[in-house]
């Protein structure tokens, strides 16, 4: 029927698929990359991180050991190169670390110059963090 048709569109998830690149050296891509996958699996949702640089960087960043294979924690799955296989459209986010390339892979391409907080991040994302209240900014 025309509506369990419009249902089973509704339904459908919309893939994130964002690649990050620095224009020169130590502008923080991978800490982003990195953040971007944390927040959206703290979001509930299943992350594919490639390391398309293939520094092993996000690894160490999520307290992995670099490998030249696949590695999960919690919800997001580290890949160690830009595999692009059927794979990746089992989840619900594709993140790239593109290291200081924009790489050949259809996401939306970020070209960083300084680093990015937190908060300049999860605005890319779609996501709006939790306001901080006066008394937990004291020590």
């Amino acid at each position: 029927t025309a509506t369990a048709q419009r249902l089973s569109l509704d339904q459908r998830r919309r893939q994130v698929s964002l690649g990050f690149y620095g224009t020169r050296g130590g502008v923080g891509t991978t800490t982003a990359v990195v953040t971007a996958a944390k927040l959206l699996a703290a979001q509930g949702k299943c992350v594919a991180l490639f390391d398309a640089a293939q520094r092993g960087d996000p690894y160490q960043l999520l307290e992995l050991i670099p490998s030249d294979q696949p590695a999960t924690t919690g919800t997001i799955t580290i890949y160690p190169n830009l595999a692009l296989d059927d794979a990746r459209v089992s989840y619900d986010a594709i993140i790239v670390d593109g290291g200081r390339e924009r790489r050949a892979f259809p996401a939306r391409w970020i070209a960083m110059d300084k680093p990015l907080s937190e908060a300049a991040v999860a605005k890319l994302l779609g996501i709006t963090l939790p306001a901080h209240t006066q008394e937990s900014t004291q020590c």
